[in-house]
């Protein structure tokens, strides 16, 4: 058997026992997507349960207390506390808190509050089971926001994103640098505003942001994805940003400015969306196209382009912009 086969071997061995790990007991229980916060995890399982590990200190795992953190994992508590969480179809862990999307796409939250971040103002600083988020701007007959097929809870930040069928985002909590995208830097929002659409839309930027396909929320900042349309050359696939442009001192690297990706290395936040520019992607437009999916991190962004064979403007490369200390 060759090197590679061998490896091959040994890798599906070691994902086989993880799965069995995961699974325990459990019929149809395979993990089938995870997600990694500040120091906590949450998997989903194929039957649509919610399981968590890591530190608890801020209630971030949803078992209705702060007990020591957890090594192995434990279910999530339903909401409210009653009976545990299930009809989960995605999830996604912050800093200190989580959220995650049910069967009726509908947003849950646990976990640190005390900017918001949860989106319910009954809660004053943190929530130790899930509770539902509220509609806020969104105005429904539920009074809950609805018709949620993505959410980012933020990495290291204290803010949340949601992103609807309708390809519009709402977002809530902490909003000091302009993080919620509204035009404000009202700190907190408790409940969900509307982002507005900012640089993609000069003619009227105080409208909402509009075909976006994808929400990655960072420390301070918040990065959105517009959807690729052949139809429409207005919707190219590129990035807006918005939230703080700066990054702090720290003791291996100096304090700069430029993580929104636009260019400017002097403002230090805006509060409504820009576009990332161009860069070193070639292309007759200024400003970075044809990307696919974004990652926000602390304070750096990461960009994938499509790939088509066919288009030498578009070989599936990664762009980065931001902190490079």
């Amino acid at each position: 058997m060759s090197r590679s086969k061998s490896v091959n071997v040994i890798v599906i061995i070691i994902l086989l026992t993880v799965g069995l790990a995961v699974a325990g007991p459990y019929a149809n229980s395979r993990a089938i997507a995870v997600s990694g916060g500040e120091n906590h995890t949450l998997v989903l399982t194929a039957d649509a349960n919610l399981w968590a590990c890591g530190d608890n200190g801020h209630y971030q795992l949803g078992i209705g207390d702060t007990t020591a953190g957890k090594k192995l994992l434990v279910r999530v508590h339903g909401v409210n506390d009653v009976s545990l969480l299930e009809n989960i179809i995605g999830a996604d862990s912050g800093w200190q808190h989580s959220l995650a999307i049910d069967v009726n796409n509908n947003v849950i939250a646990w976990g640190r509050n005390d900017e918001g971040q949860l989106g319910d103002p009954a809660i004053i600083v943190y929530s130790g089971t899930p509770v539902q988020v509220v509609d806020g701007e969104m105005v429904t007959d539920s009074n809950y926001l609805e018709n949620i097929i993505a959410v980012s809870a933020g990495r290291s930040g204290e803010h949340s994103l949601a992103l609807d069928k309708s390809n519009h985002v709402w977002s809530f909590g902490r909003n000091d640098y302009g993080q919620l995208g509204d035009g404000t830097t009202t700190t907190p929002r408790t409940t969900p505003v509307a982002v507005h659409a900012g640089r993609q839309n000069p003619a009227n930027p105080n409208a909402a942001l509009v075909n976006i396909v994808q929400v990655s929320a960072g420390e301070m900042t918040s990065i959105a994805l517009e959807k690729i349309d052949a139809n429409d050359p207005n919707y190219k696939g590129r990035i807006l940003t918005w939230g703080s442009n700066k990054w702090p001192i720290d003791a291996d690297y100096p304090s700069g400015k430029g993580k929104l990706g636009n260019g400017d290395i002097t403002a230090d936040s805006c509060d409504l969306p820009v576009l990332v520019l161009r860069g070193a992607q070639p292309g007759d437009s200024q400003y970075l196209e044809r990307i696919i999916a974004v990652s926000a991190g602390w304070d750096h962004t990461m960009a994938l382009e499509a790939l088509n064979p066919f288009e030498p403007n578009c070989l599936g490369r990664v762009y980065t912009f931001g902190n490079n200390g």
